[in-house]
């Protein structure tokens, strides 16, 4: 067998191990009994020591040695999976194995936690976990601060030296025009009850409409809203459906339809040779938030979901009162329910505390009372109780982190490509108010999903929108929007 055969079919086995995780991680949280916890964690955890070992084998070391590119692609591959094989090969196999037990039953744990209220039940599985991250952080001792290594996981080149700057910038623009639209009026809360089942139809309605293909694909519940995308032609939404949150229950499923989108739009052709992801998690969190607020928040896409909710749930709800609900600047303890505008703010404080948690500067036992005067500095409000402060994200629990800096990333990256695109577009909005919207999704197929992971997340950014101020331009596009709420006052 030829060397590239061989390394196909090496990739081949590695991408099943990780699909088989990802399929075990969705069933954790959407139908597995919760007395299964035990077992799925070993099983978690020996399919995880599996494929680490896939990884790292002297085998699979010698033949990407062996390997000879004669294409753009297989020189891309070779440099991508040799980084990984060399990151890989510092870690051991029994801390991989512990490190992903620990994440199983944190999270079990964190679900129980936040329905009983009880933080200090879900503290010792925190804590085990945040061991286990920061060992595996020190495996790669060059970075020049520990967090960095755990951001290399989710955002290549991302480093804490600049993330500070950048949240010092978004942090000093963002509290002042926070505090400046908090003077306005705003407006009152859709106060509205629609069944679950009304919600169900209107979100396949929305996701049929944005593009997503249900023949490789499905949307189910969780807890927490998740996508997982085993490959293009099988990805799994979920949402959660709260018959009084109608705004939050649509964003989030439009959200994790963002994500959905891209992982099927990925090429196939590149699974074999490991470049049929996405480049960055920050660029897939861009997906998702162009989704959710470009677009899900816009006036025109509620121009086409106003009559879409009298037809599934009888309600009449104009789009100039949705948009206006949709779009108000109000403080809010719950980050997936947050404001567009405040939403970086709590960005801002998981960062602060987790980068705390893992150089050793913020005690375990002190996070709560951190989180709540963090949120108390920048937003103006406490938690009463843990269930509304740090037990309403799963990620910790995930071992994730790392991974909030790329929500910000997200959303710096996605008002860009809403003024590129319409800059390319002119007319996408009214073809987005009558319901078309493969424009939007044809020039992000283009531009971002089809090139997979060939190119890096800021080549291919850059490529899409040139040297554009991320910063200003969300600042604008928060600027515009609730200029639009004045106009509708």
């Amino acid at each position: 067998m030829k060397n590239w055969e061989r390394f196909q079919k090496h990739m081949q086995e590695q991408s099943s191990l990780v699909q088989i995780l990802e399929l075990l991680a969705w069933d954790q949280e959407t139908y597995m009994p919760r007395n299964a916890i035990e077992q799925r964690a070993k099983q978690s955890a020996m399919i995880s020591g599996l494929l680490h070992k896939q990884k790292t084998s002297t085998e699979f070391g010698d033949l990407i040695h062996s390997l000879e590119a004669e294409s753009t692609e297989q020189t891309v591959a070779i440099q991508r999976i040799q980084n990984d094989f060399n990151r890989a090969k510092k870690i051991p196999t029994d801390l991989v194995e512990r490190l992903t037990e620990s994440r199983s039953i944190a999270t079990q744990s964190w679900a129980k936690a936040k329905e009983n209220n009880d933080l200090s039940a879900f503290l010792p599985a925190l804590q085990t976990v945040i061991e286990n991250t920061k060992e595996y952080a020190h495996c790669h001792p060059n970075a020049e601060h520990l967090y960095d290594n755990l951001l290399e996981e989710y955002d290549p080149g991302v480093r804490t030296k600049s993330l500070d700057t950048l949240f010092q910038r978004l942090e000093a623009e963002l509290a002042p025009y926070v505090q400046e639209e908090l003077s306005k009026e705003q407006a009152e809360k859709l106060d509205i009850f629609i069944p679950k089942e009304a919600i169900s139809r209107i979100n396949h309605r929305i996701l049929e409409g944005f593009g997503f293909c249900f023949e490789s694909g499905r949307l189910d519940s969780s807890s927490h809203p998740f996508t997982v995308g085993m490959s293009p032609h099988d990805v799994r939404l979920t949402t959660r459906n709260i018959e009084t949150d109608f705004l939050g229950s649509i964003g989030g499923t439009i959200h994790e339809a963002g994500h959905g989108l891209y992982e099927q739009g990925l090429p196939v052709k590149l699974s074999n040779l490991g470049l049929c992801k996405a480049a960055g998690c920050g660029l897939h969190e861009s997906q998702s938030r162009f989704y959710e607020n470009m677009i899900g928040k816009s006036f025109a896409f509620y121009q086409w979901l106003s009559p879409i909710i009298y037809k599934e749930s009888g309600l009449i709800i104009s789009p100039k009162r949705l948009y206006k609900a949709a779009n108000v600047v109000r403080p809010s303890l719950l980050r997936v329910y947050a404001d567009e505008t405040t939403y970086n703010l709590h960005i801002i404080i998981r960062y602060q505390i987790e980068k705390a948690l893992i150089e050793d500067s913020l005690r375990i036992e002190d996070i709560n009372e951190a989180w709540n005067d963090r949120y108390e500095r920048l937003l103006g409000i406490r938690p009463d109780d843990a269930k509304d402060g740090m037990l309403q994200d799963i990620h910790w629990s995930s071992g994730l982190f790392g991974y909030f800096p790329s929500y910000t990333i997200g959303n710096l990256y996605s008002a860009s490509f809403r003024f590129m695109m319409e800059s390319d577009i002119p007319d996408i909005w009214k073809k987005v108010s009558k319901g078309d919207f493969g424009a939007a999704l044809s020039w992000l197929r283009s531009n971002i999903h089809s090139k997979g992971h060939v190119l890096s997340q800021d080549e291919i950014v850059c490529d899409a929108v040139g040297t554009r101020d991320h910063v200003a331009d969300l600042m604008k596009h928060f600027r515009e929007r609730h200029q639009k709420v004045e106009e509708l006052r």
